[in-house]
């Protein structure tokens, strides 16, 4: 529904790599490292990947549209 939050499956188009000003677009919503959508914190970015962290969860998206999710 709105900007900001994710998805039942977010798709991460794009990864822009920095050193410190590294982020990722979701769903056409541009996040930065220690940013947040939905209440998920992105920690990391890598070629094609982002990691959010929620509560203990930890979910990865790709640019290929894969999710995983470890608890």
């Amino acid at each position: 529904s709105g900007r900001g939050q994710l998805k039942p499956r977010p798709w991460v188009t794009s990864s822009f790599l920095a050193r410190s000003s590294s982020m990722v677009n979701v769903d056409g919503t541009i996040v930065r490292v220690g940013g947040q959508i939905d209440g998920f914190r992105l920690t990391r970015v890598a070629e094609h990947k982002a990691v959010f962290m929620k509560d203990g969860v930890r979910i990865e998206l790709t640019t290929d549209g894969e999710k995983a999710v470890d608890k």
